[in-house]
């Protein structure tokens, strides 16, 4: 039993050795159902491979190179705040769809990380959750952790702590806090950066959308 014990505290011992604290539930931030998802007007699909996303620093990638299948279409959507009807694109990711995306951008989701290593996603509605194995220099152990994002406004995501097991922690201060709010500094320059060029058009990031294990981008000309 004690072995047992030792086992499931662990995870919290490292974190708070390392000075991170308990704060609430991660559940809780997160919405039980999705905001509406206003349809693109006259969508017509059209395939991946037609597509190229353009993420600022991270460079260039064909979406349709992804071992995931992403769902785009494209079509016309009133803007919610002029009512202008503009051309947009919109693609759909599900989870495996964006770590897909995320080997061809990022070594975060290979084992071969030195600091942080296999992420994965869960997406959320309102946020998502990106949980890898991380390097916690005082505690000497990889532990896995979930960084958790939730959505701020029609393009930005916000770092609202660590996620272990459900339960949500702050970041600490120092050296890891300072890269958690780099990552969210890099994410979000990213975002603001963020195009696709499909038909000879290029569409730039208006919205996002997250769901339950679906996430919408909504691109504009």
């Amino acid at each position: 039993m004690s072995v047992i014990l030792a086992a499931t505290l662990l995870p919290s011992l490292a974190l708070q050795a390392a000075g991170f604290n308990p704060v609430g539930q991660t559940g809780q931030l997160f919405p039980t159902a999705a905001a509406t998802l206003l349809p693109v007007a006259a969508a017509t699909p059209i395939s991946a491979q037609d597509i190229i996303l353009n993420a600022g620093q991270l460079g260039q990638q064909s979406l349709g190179g992804l071992a995931a299948p992403v769902d785009v279409v494209v079509g016309s959507m009133a803007d919610a705040q002029t009512g202008m009807v503009d051309p947009v694109l919109q693609a759909t990711f599900d989870e495996n769809a964006l770590l897909s995306l995320c080997y061809e951008y990022s070594m975060i989701c290979n084992a071969t990380g030195e600091t942080v290593r296999n992420a994965r996603f869960d997406l959320r509605s309102g946020g998502i959750i990106v949980t890898a194995e991380v390097l916690i220099p005082a505690a000497g152990v990889w532990q896995t952790i979930g960084v958790v994002l939730q959505q701020n406004g029609a393009t930005q995501l916000d770092v609202m702590g660590v996620d272990v097991n459900g339960t949500l922690y702050s970041t600490p201060p120092g050296e890891l806090s300072a890269l958690v709010a780099e990552a969210e500094t890099t994410v979000n320059a990213i975002l603001r950066q963020l195009t696709a060029q499909a038909g000879g058009a290029t569409y730039i990031l208006s919205a996002m959308h997250f769901a339950e294990a679906q996430m919408t981008l909504i691109l504009r000309q």
